[in-house]
């Protein structure tokens, strides 16, 4: 009897095992060098530039790699292929999200996003993040909102700024891409 329910306490510790380390991983997009697809060509149609493959398909959702001049520039492609431009919110839920800066050619802007990224770090001042946003991107337009107690910044429906309030200071709590 001993052997049958050491038996069974084996195979439920295996499969307990398996199912902890074969949840599915996301790649965050905080890893934009090593997601980026290469081999990508991007056209400008309409005022707005899109990544193709070799094969003639559009790139969606997926970060690209663009050789130029011995210059890589690094580029994301929105839900109907087109370059982010401005500041976007990247990733899969609120603990992988992460701020990032374009140019009006959709090309990631570095020194801007590492910034940014300082600022909306948790328990920094809201103003401060605002602010540099609307530098960055003259199409600012934040509307802040108060639900359930809660209250929240959105930006051009891409992202949320979570605030919590701290003696009387705004501060971010967390950012989450919409």
């Amino acid at each position: 009897m001993k052997t049958i329910a050491r038996k069974w306490l084996v195979l439920f510790i295996l499969a307990v095992c398996m199912c902890a380390f074969s949840a599915p991983h996301t790649v965050q997009a905080a890893s934009c060098k090593k997601a980026a697809v290469k081999n990508v060509t991007v056209r400008k149609k309409g005022g707005k530039y899109f990544g193709y493959r070799r094969n003639g398909s559009k790139l969606k959702k997926k970060w690209a790699v663009v050789s130029k001049k011995n210059r890589k520039y690094y580029y994301y492609f929105g839900r109907n292929g087109e370059a982010y431009t401005g500041v976007h919110a990247i990733g899969t839920n609120w603990t992988n999200t992460k701020l990032y800066v374009f140019s009006s050619k959709g090309r990631l802007d570095l020194k801007k996003t590492k910034a940014l990224e300082k600022l909306s770090a948790s328990k920094s001042d809201v103003s401060k993040l605002l602010s540099r946003i609307g530098k960055y991107d003259r199409k600012n337009t934040f509307k802040k909102k108060t639900a359930c107690g809660v209250t929240f910044y959105v930006y051009r429906n891409a992202f949320t700024v979570y605030i919590l309030e701290e003696k009387g200071k705004e501060l971010v709590d967390y950012v989450e891409a919409n």
